[in-house]
C-alpha cells in the first residue's frame, strides 16, 4: 500500500480506500478497521468504512444481504455504489467517457444490466396481456409467433400488440418480430422448409405438416407448447440466447 501510495504522488493520481459493507465480523476484524482507518488518516487519503455509514445510506443488512452476510444483494449494492458516486462526483473533477469508444465496455455493462432488469419484469408479469405490452416494447429481442388452432379471437389483441392488423392476426399464421416490425413467414411445401436465422448457430425453420397444419423447429426440436393458442419463441440478440419458449 506505502508502494502504491508513492506511485499515486509520482504519476498524480488520487486514492479513496473503502471498506464494503458485511454484517458478522469479530471485534479483531474491528480493530484492523480502525488501525486502516488511522493509517489512512495519517497520510491523508479519504477511507469511506461502509459499515460505519450503513445507518447514513439506510443500509439494512436483513434487506441488503439476504441469505448472504458478504456480499450485497440488488438493493445494496444501488445503495453502495450511489453513496460511492455521489462521494467521487462531489470530491473530484471526473470526466465522463459515455461515448468514447474506448469506453465502450462500460456502456455495453449498462445495456446487459438493463436488460436483465427488463426480462426479469417481463418474467413476473401477472397477466398474458402485461406479458405481451412489455415483451413487442422490449430491445434487442427476436420473437417468434406462431399461432395453434382456431382460437384466434383470444390471440388477436395479443398479435396486434406487435403492430399485426387485426385481419390478418384472425387468419392465424407466423410471424417473427424483428426491429420492432412483424414480418409474416410462409411457411415452405412439404420436405421444404423456411428457415429463419436467429444467429450463426440458432435457426428456426417452419414447413407444412401433412398431419398438422405447419410445424416449427428451433435448435432442431418441434415446438408447440399449446395446439390450440400462441407458440412463442423469445431470443435476445443482445446475449445471444434464447429466454422464453412457451405456448399461451
Amino acid at each position: 500500500v506505502d508502494k502504491l501510495v508513492t506511485l499515486s504522488k509520482k504519476e498524480i493520481f488520487e486514492l479513496v480506500f473503502f471498506l464494503s459493507p458485511y454484517a458478522v465480523f469479530s471485534e479483531e476484524e474491528r480493530a484492523v478497521y480502525n488501525g486502516i482507518q488511522e493509517y489512512a488518516d495519517s497520510i491523508g487519503i479519504p477511507f469511506i468504512n461502509f459499515i460505519d455509514e450503513a445507518e447514513t445510506i439506510g443500509y439494512d443488512p436483513a434487506v441488503d444481504m439476504m441469505n448472504d452476510f458478504h456480499h450485497c444483494n440488488m438493493a445494496g449494492a444501488a445503495k453502495v455504489t450511489g453513496y460511492m458516486g455521489s462521494f467521487l462526483s462531489e470530491n473530484y473533477n471526473l470526466e465522463s467517457h459515455k461515448g468514447n469508444e474506448k469506453y465502450n465496455a462500460w456502456d455495453m455493462d449498462l445495456k446487459m444490466y438493463n436488460q436483465i432488469r427488463v426480462t426479469d419484469v417481463l418474467f413476473a408479469s401477472k397477466s398474458q396481456e402485461a406479458y405481451f405490452e412489455l415483451l413487442a416494447k422490449m430491445n434487442y429481442v427476436e420473437v417468434l409467433l406462431s399461432t395453434e388452432g382456431e382460437d384466434m379471437e383470444r390471440i388477436a389483441p395479443y398479435l396486434e400488440m406487435f403492430g399485426i392488423p387485426k385481419e390478418e392476426a384472425l387468419k392465424g399464421g407466423k410471424w417473427l418480430y424483428k426491429d420492432k416490425k412483424a414480418i409474416k413467414i410462409e411457411p415452405g411445401k412439404s420436405e421444404e422448409s423456411t428457415i429463419v436465422d436467429l444467429d450463426r448457430f440458432v435457426s428456426v425453420k417452419v414447413s407444412e405438416s401433412e398431419n398438422a397444419g405447419t410445424n416449427v423447429i428451433y435448435n432442431q426440436w418441434p415446438i408447440c407448447f399449446t395446439e390450440n393458442g400462441l407458440n412463442v419463441i423469445v431470443y435476445d440478440t443482445l446475449f445471444n440466447k434464447s429466454i422464453d419458449v412457451r405456448g399461451f
